[in-house]
């Protein structure tokens, strides 16, 4: 029966993957199909880099716009990946409970004689599965644009790529399913979860661009993220990772049993 229920979520959820992975994939082909331009004018881009002032360079990672990693981690995988898959996260995961209180469907989903927590279990798998997706895709497009423009980085930093995408978007999915299960209005659980993404996000920027709030990225799941170093030199910050993965873990669990335990559902 807990089959059945994760077709159901990855089918309520299919167009919504499909139409994220589509759009990462696009940009990220435009974003490669741009580079040789900047790879054929070095010594134009290098002289506007030196004007930009060094904190702002090392907060978004474009010290570097002369190597293929090191544009297209600067032009999309440190900041505009991130937040588009994390827009996945958060679609979905605000809706797993929140979504069907609103719909009014949560008496005929809980009318499945499967635990409760199985239920959300299963539309959790799907989400993943579906994050999974949009991370392939992803690799999927770097490895084709940049044998285009002949400017292949390796299987190792590909595969590192692999690796690295996806802990920060699970710490979102988690705690934006915690949110749903915990306040059961998806607008609310939806709106919370951005804020908290968002508010990650500019902790990340404060802590590159100023030593005295260096300390805001221990408040940062941005700070355990580095893609652009992965397609670098196939760097994979293993402890950042890990940490991520934890966290998204503990609050699916906590998501699980406030489930569960929860009485009213309407």
């Amino acid at each position: 029966m807990s089959g059945v229920m994760f077709r159901q979520a990855f089918r309520d959820q299919r167009r919504t993957m499909l139409w994220f992975a589509f759009g990462a994939a696009v940009y990220v082909l435009a974003i490669i199909a741009f580079y040789p331009s900047i790879r054929d004018s070095t010594e134009q881009f290098e002289e506007l880099l030196d004007a930009y002032p060094d904190a702002i360079k090392e907060a978004f990672g474009i010290d570097d716009f002369s190597t293929f990693a090191g544009f297209v981690g600067a032009e999309a995988l440190n900041v505009i990946w991130p937040l588009v898959a994390a827009g996945f996260a958060i679609v979905v995961g605000s809706a797993a409970v929140a979504g069907e209180i609103e719909r009014g469907s949560v008496d005929l989903w809980l009318s499945v004689p499967v635990a409760r927590w199985r239920l959300l279990l299963a539309k959790i798998v799907a989400a993943l599965i579906g994050l999974l997706v949009i991370v392939m895709t992803t690799v999927g497009a770097i490895a084709v644009g940049a044998t285009a423009i002949d400017e292949w980085p390796g299987v190792g930093p590909l595969a590192a790529v692999l690796v690295t995408l996806p802990g920060i978007v699970v710490t979102v999915l988690g705690y934006a399913v915690l949110l749903s299960a915990a306040i059961g209005r998806r607008s609310v659980a939806a709106g919370l979860a951005a804020g908290i993404t968002l508010l990650s996000y500019l902790f990340w920027i404060i802590a590159n661009m100023s030593q005295d709030f260096n300390w805001l990225r221990y408040l940062s799941i941005f700070s355990a993220y580095d893609a652009q170093a992965a397609l670098a030199d196939a760097t994979v910050h293993w402890t950042g990772l890990i940490v991520l993965a934890l966290v998204g873990v503990v609050c699916m669990v906590a998501a699980l049993v406030i489930f569960e335990r929860r009485d009213a559902l309407a």
